[in-house]
């Protein structure tokens, strides 16, 4: 009774539904595309190529907005960076349509006569599940020669010519025997390093003197009154007493004035005090050499009196002693400048009748 039982219950466990390890069905497979393929190009750059330059190849595949397209990069390439394309990129064209491109480069290492480009296979997908691939075949590039003209690309030696010397020598000429002239060669170095020492001594002397005129400042070679007296046309020009600026007007014309000392009688006016200038213009001995004359040197004691006390003691003159002041100026430059010199030439003795 029991082996009875087990044995309808062996036979009936398929019918139950009970997992025996069967392996599901396959999966249904993708339909085939229905409309035309994308319009496929390569171009590679450049042609021919040579060893170790990279050969950029581009593919354009230009297909209709329901379609996506996938290009894989070929076997033995590496993406190139072309402006902001470094993968598979689309874009829209005025058409309507789209455009895939895609960049690779090739590099070859051997000098050969051609370089493979490998096939690419170009797959699409439509809007309605179609799918399709495309496959480009492989093309071969030219490989220019480093060495052209060359029988073989294969590296020279130094190694002896084979056979007989005597005809290779006959071909090829005579080997040259160089003996150095070393008196020659010396003298030549020699005279090269005088002539260049000659030419840097010059330059830096050049040099040195622009250098040397660019630090001097500028010194008026005019006589001292003709200075003096052009600056008092310009300072009387301003009226600057009028302006209510009478201290600085003082302070102007004595300076005119001691510049002009300074320069007519060669001592430096300008640093002394007005006791100094005195003592100068006055003769160390009763008897002893005189720079001026009496009255121009009491011109001098008393306008430099005068200045003083406008300068320093906070004295306000008249009106009209601006233009005394002015006036003793030029009378101290007309008493102490040098005698003008006659340009006709004195009647010799022998001329004299």
């Amino acid at each position: 009774m029991i082996a009875a039982l087990c044995l309808v219950g062996l036979f009936a466990a398929p019918d139950l539904g009970v997992a025996t390890g069967t392996t599901p069905p396959p999966a249904q497979a993708a339909a085939p595309a229905v409309g035309p393929p994308p319009e496929v190009t390569v171009t590679c750059a450049p042609e021919p190529v040579r060893v170790g330059e990279p050969l950029v190849c581009t593919l354009v595949a230009v297909h209709p907005d329901t379609m996506s397209v996938t290009v894989p990069l070929p076997s033995g390439a590496t993406e190139v960076s072309a402006m902001d394309v470094s993968a598979a990129a689309t874009t829209a064209r005025t058409d309507g349509k789209l455009s895939t491109l895609r960049r690779f480069a090739l590099v070859p290492k051997e000098p050969k006569a051609t370089l493979k480009v490998p096939a690419v296979t170009v797959s699409w997908q439509e809007s309605a599940g179609g799918v399709g691939a495309l496959e480009i075949p492989a093309r071969k590039v030219a490989i220019k020669r480093l060495l052209e003209g060359a029988d073989s690309a294969e590296p020279r030696t130094f190694k002896a010519p084979g056979g007989e010397a005597e005809p290779f020598f006959e071909a090829h000429g005579p080997v040259v025997f160089i003996k150095t002239n070393w008196a020659l060669l010396i003298t030549c170095i020699v005279v090269l390093a005088t002539a260049v020492g000659i030419g840097l001594g010059w330059l830096i002397k050049r040099f040195l003197d622009a250098r040397r005129r660019a630090a001097l400042p500028w010194v008026d070679s005019r006589p001292a009154h003709v200075i003096a007296l052009e600056a008092l046309e310009q300072l009387a020009a301003e009226r600057l007493p009028d302006q209510g600026r009478v201290k600085e007007f003082y302070f102007r014309l004595s300076e005119i004035v001691r510049l002009y000392l300074e320069r007519r009688f060669d001592f430096a006016a300008r640093e002394m005090t007005s006791d100094e200038i005195r003592a100068h213009f006055s003769p160390r001995e009763p008897t002893g050499p005189k720079l001026c004359s009496p009255q121009a040197h009491l011109a001098i004691e008393d306008f430099l009196s005068e200045t003083d006390l406008v300068k320093f003691a906070d004295f306000a003159p008249m009106d009209s002693a601006a233009d005394t002041a002015m006036r003793a100026s030029r009378g101290i430059i007309e008493l102490t400048r040098p005698p003008e010199t006659s340009d006709v030439p004195e009647p010799r003795k022998g001329d004299e009748r």
